[in-house]
């Protein structure tokens, strides 16, 4: 797109931006209602459409549902912004709607949260603000429960301020809530045996004897070294890597 001050209509920029949405169902996947290609980069739209019609097929859904990720300036859900938005919709037939955007946050992106998530302070600034597009993201997670990773701590606590800036009321508590990393962290088991099944492919058989613990432990450390190429591979290395942090103050 072109620069926005030489754009005859000042809010096009922005509408296109808000409006980067597509409808993903079994026949086609159409483009946006501008007829300029909005689609999500990469195979997004692809990966949406085989998601939606998965999880369609397994989750009996009597409303739609909305899973998104949010990037920000940083940690903070009451005082960083957020830089980009990405959501999908699944409604219960299977058909599923991508909205993915950059958001300029009107602050300085730190030079250490570059480097996480990629995203620079030139590639935001002429995306469009939050405020700006706050009314198309309201309407996209209307009527639908919200769904993410550990989305209760962070995402939705951030998105939360970022809508009271913009004068909207987001009332995320009172809504249905989907948590994949709560259903992650009930059903798959953080005891040895737990951990021993997924390294190691086996069941802890001598659980609670010091020999078979110490056996197994061994074996989930090699489970660890050949899954994790990046994990150190000296002890100095793992030390730190494992030692637990200490608590600011």
């Amino acid at each position: 797109m072109g620069d926005r001050r030489n754009c005859p209509n000042p809010g096009l920029r922005d509408r296109l931006y808000a409006l980067r949405i597509v409808r993903v169902n079994e026949q086609n996947s159409q483009e946006g209602e501008s007829g300029l290609n909005l689609r999500p980069r990469g195979n997004e739209s692809a990966s949406a459409r085989q998601a939606a019609r998965q999880l369609a097929s397994r989750l009996p859904m009597d409303r739609p549902i909305v899973f998104f990720d949010l990037e920000a300036t940083g940690l903070d859900v009451t005082t960083d912004r957020i830089v980009e938005i990405s959501c999908v919709r699944i409604d219960p037939d299977g058909s599923a709607q991508v909205f993915d955007t950059l958001v300029n946050p009107l602050v300085e992106i730190p030079a250490e949260v570059i480097e996480v998530h990629g995203i620079s302070n030139a590639d935001v600034a002429e995306a469009p603000t939050f405020e700006r597009i706050a009314s198309a993201i309201e309407a996209f997670l209307a009527g639908a429960a919200l769904a993410g990773y550990n989305h209760g701590r962070y995402d939705l606590p951030l998105l939360e301020h970022e809508f009271a800036r913009a004068g909207i009321d987001f009332a995320w508590r009172d809504r249905r809530l989907i948590d994949v990393s709560v259903i992650f962290r009930r059903m798959e088991s953080r005891s040895l045996a737990g951990a021993v099944r997924f390294y190691c492919s086996d069941d802890l058989t001598a659980a609670h004897t010091a020999t078979g613990d110490v056996a197994a432990t061994i074996a989930v450390l090699v489970g660890q070294l050949d899954r994790y190429p990046e994990l150190p591979r000296d002890g100095e290395a793992l030390d730190a890597f494992t030692r637990p942090r200490e608590r600011k103050r």
